[in-house]
């Protein structure tokens, strides 16, 4: 199975609209067509910028995604060995 790795961007991108590419991989991973993979940083992120910029209604709805697609939390250390470096992120 194909995986995607995500960052806080795409998880804000995928509930901002349902017509962009984000969207349409956490509508894969929620049909186990593919495997998405994170860090906690990464939905912490996420979460706080949802609910800043687009309110509790549409973050239920992240929340929703996150329970569907199921995605890989990897640590933060092992993403950076990976190469998928993340802005911001620290040790």
């Amino acid at each position: 199975m194909p995986k995607a790795f995500l960052d806080a961007n795409v998880f804000f991108a995928a509930v901002a609209s349902k017509t962009g590419g984000s969207y349409f991989i956490l509508e894969l991973a929620k049909k186990r067509m593919t495997e998405i993979v994170t860090v906690a940083y990464a939905l912490s992120e996420a979460e706080r910028n949802i609910q800043k910029k687009l309110g509790d209604r549409v973050l239920a709805t992240h929340y929703e995604n996150l329970l569907a697609a199921s995605p890989v939390i990897q640590s933060l250390a092992r993403a950076q060995r990976m190469g998928r470096p993340l802005r911001g992120a620290r040790l």
